[in-house]
């Protein structure tokens, strides 16, 4: 019987402790994850890059950042066989068209009178040639014979957003057949 009351004992005593509320453990240290800054808008590509934390939007990178400036571009053309027609260094411009989804660019510097064409930047490094046509077929080049297709892509060679090359991948479209921009280019 004795035995039995110690059981219930136990029993009871284990019940009234498995009943108390939880306490916190006392803090040893803040958490330092909480005094980082984070991007905390959703068109940027480092959205929620080290969240939790304080929201920041001033260090939000946003698409067209990588691409902005001026760049000097090798430019590798060929025609549609492979034959090499030049090759030539030409300084590009990369301009933000507007300012609400931060997407959108003009590329100056590839056509002789400076007519820009346009380009629309992903979270992902690549921009590819806006197309004015139905059936993305491109835009208009350099003449209103030529129509231009293709994309350019940010290659970072370093966690830097701001260091890295541009890889060009474009093809023209005209009477004469098609003729392909392929090259790279480096920031300046």
């Amino acid at each position: 019987m004795r035995n039995a009351s110690i059981y219930c004992l136990i029993i009871a005593g284990l019940s009234i402790a498995a009943c108390s509320k939880y306490k916190d453990p006392p803090r040893t240290g803040l958490d330092d994850r909480l005094d980082k800054h984070y991007c905390n808008d959703p068109r940027s590509v480092n959205y929620n890059w080290g969240f939790p934390g304080i929201p920041d939007s001033t260090i939000c990178i946003y698409p067209v950042d990588p691409f902005l400036g001026t760049w000097i571009f090798t430019d590798s053309v060929s025609r549609q066989g492979g034959d090499s027609v030049t090759v030539q260094v030409k300084t590009l411009v990369f301009a933000s068209t507007e300012d609400t989804v931060l997407t959108h660019m003009a590329v100056h510097g590839l056509c002789s009178d400076s007519e820009p064409f346009y380009i629309t930047a992903n979270k992902h490094g690549f921009a590819y040639v806006d197309s004015l046509f139905e059936f993305n077929a491109g835009q208009l080049f350099c003449s209103s014979g030529d129509t231009l297709t293709g994309f350019i892509n940010f290659n970072t060679d370093s966690a830097a957003i701001t260091r890295g090359t541009l890889m060009f991948n474009l093809s023209v479209s005209s009477a004469d057949g098609i003729i392909y921009h392929k090259g790279a280019a480096v920031k300046q």
